[in-house]
């Protein structure tokens, strides 16, 4: 392996371990790792061009733990990992291309790590991330690969991002924030554990469901979305009880024309008091390509909002406006949920069951 200085720039090769500033002028072509990154501190700017990989290896790593370093401006493609970081800290993506990759970003244990203006496209996986904290994708291209998120806390997350054909998992991770974002043919599914999230200002569409919170998903705040064209827009059903979404508010969001339901709220038990929130939300047009969708009890789900609950305060369902929806605007058996009041109804042929609506 070579130690590049500053000077060296033209001497970099497949392998290189860079300790100081340095511009790339020429695309490398690898059977082993790309470039390793030796010191903190440093800036390495691939100067628009590309390395690429033909045998394995890593695209962009480093050989010790180091942090604020800024890596900019090229491709990375053909490796096992396009990039691959653990224990940095501080550490900037930026501009950065990485397709064609077994991974394209793998991140472990890493604090600060930020990804932004950037693609990832067409890898197997496009993202792992496992065990890190505050890492930030933002302004970035998402598409052909699914996405993991696994046992690690964000802030303040993905925002303004582009997911096409992407789907995201998110497990065991939490204060994850979706901001200002698309995601076409991209589910998002929340669980084991992912706890205060918060999902607002985004899209979700052409998928079966935009939004899954399963399993332990308290303090989830979902509010000011589009939901359009899935079969459902969201779907809370946690594994036990409701309490396990203790806490979590759907609110201010429009769910529209999506086949089955824009909400679908289902659990086999409740608990004592009140869990899940649902207010102030658009349903237009749901319900119209059910495709045999059915609740937990084997009912056919064609509503606005659907809840299958058992007796008891588990959902408060308050000042939601309901059009045009296939069958029901709002459906839930007579006791249980609480009826907030305000809810709204119009054009929809069954109305409202378990609230009232005018």
């Amino acid at each position: 392996m070579i130690t590049v200085l500053p000077a060296a720039a033209a001497s970099i090769s497949c392998g290189s371990v860079l300790t100081a500033d340095v511009t790339l002028t020429r695309n490398l072509t690898c059977t082993g790792d790309g470039l390793v990154l030796g010191a903190g501190s440093i800036t390495v700017d691939l100067g628009g061009h590309t390395i690429i990989g033909k045998a394995g290896g890593t695209g962009i790593t480093q050989s010790v733990p180091g942090g604020n370093i800024v890596v900019r401006n090229g491709t990375v493609a053909g490796f096992d990992s396009g990039v691959y970081l653990e224990s940095a800290e501080s550490t900037t993506l930026s501009n950065i291309r990485l397709r064609g990759n077994a991974v394209g970003l793998r991140l472990q244990s890493t604090i600060g790590v930020r990804f932004d203006h950037g693609a990832l496209l067409s890898n197997t996986e496009n993202a792992q991330v496992r065990a890190s904290r505050d890492l930030t994708v933002s302004d970035s291209q998402i598409a052909e690969g699914p996405v993991r998120l696994l046992n690690s806390t964000f802030r303040p997350g993905l925002v303004r991002d582009v997911f096409r054909n992407a789907p995201l998992s998110v497990r065991e991770t939490n204060n994850l924030t979706l901001t200002d974002s698309s995601f076409t043919r991209s589910p998002v599914t929340l669980s084991n554990g992912s706890v205060n999230a918060q999902v607002r200002g985004n899209t979700f569409s052409g998928t079966d469901t935009g939004v899954s919170l399963i399993d332990i998903t308290t303090n989830t705040r979902v509010t000011g979305n589009l939901f359009t064209s899935n079969s459902v827009g969201l779907l809370i059903q946690p594994a036990g009880t409701l309490a396990e979404s203790q806490g979590s508010f759907v609110g201010d969001n429009r769910f529209a024309r999506n086949g089955a339901a824009g909400v679908l709220l289902q659990a086999a038990a409740v608990g004592d008091q009140t869990h899940v929130t649902v207010s102030g939300n658009r349903f237009v047009s749901n319900g119209f390509r059910p495709d045999g969708r059915t609740d937990r009890l084997g009912r056919n789900v064609s509503a606005g909002l659907h809840v299958s609950l058992p007796p008891g305060d588990g959902a408060l369902i308050a000042r939601n406006r309901s059009r045009d929806n296939a069958g029901y605007a709002i459906f839930a058996d007579p006791g249980t949920v609480v009826d907030g009041g305000a809810n709204t109804s119009a054009g929809d042929p069954l109305g409202c069951l378990g609230v009232t609506c005018t």
